[in-house]
């Protein structure tokens, strides 16, 4: 039979044989390893880019953690709480007639510039519409606020009556547009965190699975390698296992470290600083409620002021569902507790002592019950609320310090794994090549 072929006299081979002679070589031990070399090759630079890139991303997380969602939810906080007590404050001035102290104006004062200086800080790190347009309204709105108290602050100097009006105007801004507007940049601010805090905890799935599977691919390529040739172990090959089981101890040792302590940060850090928050803000209100009721001299206003005081108290001192309540349930820090305990036997007992001056005003006996509101004595209501304010302050500054150090710690828990894992990846790559390239070199 004639076989057909090529100009030249080279014979003609059929695209089909063609594939079977590449198939054959690949089936043959050398080619069988040249792939493997192959395949092993880009599953070590695999794992160690994701490894790499995991951890750079996870850092770059963890301080969006502190330094912008963290950085923006304090600013929202501290915009809450300032405004919270610049009302505050400025009623108790009030309710003391005349002149006000140079102490409550100073705080007053640094209420405000505190509340500007914050919004700032929040506008720049806000990042959803929600947000920007509460900072918009709490822009607008604080101006007008202000000027409404001075004009309240010169008629009650003055002895006019008119000026309780203009405070009660005010108090009304703050309470119907201020303060739900700061509530929303602060739900926002706290979104946004926990977003930022889910994703720097999470496992680096990517770049686990490359590590697992370029491990299988080692495990079988030396059990293949060792029936072939009856050789029990691969001296490269062996190396480049070692390796990448210590990239996996690595990456997953740092990684869980690292999501552990974002764990801790939050549910003892942010958490418990957005309970005590509620409570102290809870207690701020419910100071600025007690002081109108007393300016508004009777009627609805003095009604619903006191309905205001009532809900923000009884939040206070709810034993199941209230911020202090949920604070202490969730606590685990030892000498967070009797801080905690005094802040509620102080909320009680100021809650008595306003028991004791709306009987005083109610039996027409004004002067003593504005002497028992402003009272800095022991159980004074102004005595009181500061120590609760105070109270509820150093365990913000508590829960505030463990996030920080647990942040910092997160952060630390990765220092040197992106190079670790990367110069490992490299080591684990030599190692498989040159174990494979020896044994391809003895079929040559």
């Amino acid at each position: 039979m004639d076989i057909p072929r090529q100009r030249g006299g080279s014979p003609v081979v059929a695209p089909g044989a063609k594939r079977e002679h590449l198939l054959g070589r690949g089936r043959n031990t050398p080619g069988r390893l040249t792939l493997l070399m192959a395949v092993l090759a880009f599953l070590a630079l695999a794992s160690g880019v994701a490894g790499v890139a995991d951890v750079v991303g996870r850092d770059d997380l963890i301080d969006g953690v502190s330094d912008g969602s963290g950085r923006l939810g304090v600013a929202a906080l501290e915009v809450y709480q300032s405004l919270s007590d610049a009302d505050a404050t400025a009623t108790s001035a009030f309710l003391a007639g005349g002149v006000e102290s140079p102490e409550l104006r100073d705080r007053y004062d640094e209420d405000i510039n505190h509340a500007s200086i914050q919004l700032a800080t929040a506008a720049a790190s806000i990042s959803t519409q929600e947000g920007a347009d509460a900072v918009a309204r709490l822009s607008a709105d604080l101006p007008v606020y202000t000027g409404l108290i001075e004009n309240a602050r010169t008629y009650n100097q003055q002895g006019l009556p008119v000026g309780a009006a203009y405070l009660r105007e005010a108090s009304g801004l703050m309470q119907d547009r201020l303060l739900p507007a700061a509530q929303e940049l602060q739900d926002n601010a706290g979104a946004q965190l926990a977003e930022t805090q889910d994703s720097a905890a999470t496992l680096p799935w990517i770049a686990l699975a490359f590590i697992l599977l370029t491990l299988g691919v080692l495990a079988f390529t030396q059990i293949d390698l060792s029936k072939r040739t009856n050789r029990t172990f691969n001296v490269g090959l062996l190396a480049g296992t070692i390796a990448m089981v210590l990239v996996l101890g690595w990456l997953g040792v740092a990684s869980f470290l690292a999501a552990g302590h974002i764990d801790s940060g939050r549910d003892r850090g942010s958490a418990q600083i957005e309970r005590l928050a509620e409570a102290r803000i809870a207690a701020l209100q419910a100071r600025s409620a007690e002081s109108v009721t007393l300016i508004a001299r009777g009627g609805k206003s003095a009604a619903d002021y006191e309905a205001s005081f009532v809900q923000q108290m009884n939040l206070l001192l709810d034993t199941a569902n209230g911020p202090l309540a949920k604070a202490k349930a969730a606590n685990t820090d030892p000498a967070l507790t009797p801080i905690l305990d005094q802040a509620l036997a102080t909320a009680q007992a100021w809650n008595e002592t306003h028991a004791t001056l709306r009987g005083d005003d109610q039996r027409g006996e004004y002067t003593k019950a504005v002497e028992l509101a402003l009272s800095t004595e022991d159980g004074g209501a102004a005595k009181l609320s500061r120590q609760l304010d105070d109270l509820l302050a150093q365990a913000i500054g508590s829960a505030g310090d463990h996030f920080r150090s647990q942040t910092s710690a997160a952060s630390n828990s990765l220092t040197g794994a992106g190079i670790g894992v990367g110069l490992l990846a490299v080591v684990c790559l030599a190692g498989a090549a040159n174990g494979l390239q020896r044994r391809i070199a003895e079929y040559r």
